[in-house]
């Protein structure tokens, strides 16, 4: 199952929901995909939800709406 993900407008400082780093650039709204559960995440956390744990650098656009 694919989380839904969306990129939400830059932000001054926040801090990631589920690793806990303090962001100063675009955060992302992540649903889960069973829990339904709303959490506001990092650019790095995004990436790895959406492409897995083994996700690579290359891979860090999140397009999906």
């Amino acid at each position: 199952m694919i989380p839904k993900i969306k990129k939400i407008l830059k932000v001054q400082r926040s801090e990631c929901e589920m690793c806990g780093s303090l962001e100063s650039s675009y955060v992302y709204h992540y649903t889960a995909p069973i829990s339904k559960k709303e959490l506001i995440i990092c650019k790095k956390c995004a990436t790895r939800e959406y492409y897995g744990t083994k996700a690579k650098n290359s891979k860090n656009v999140i397009t999906k709406t």
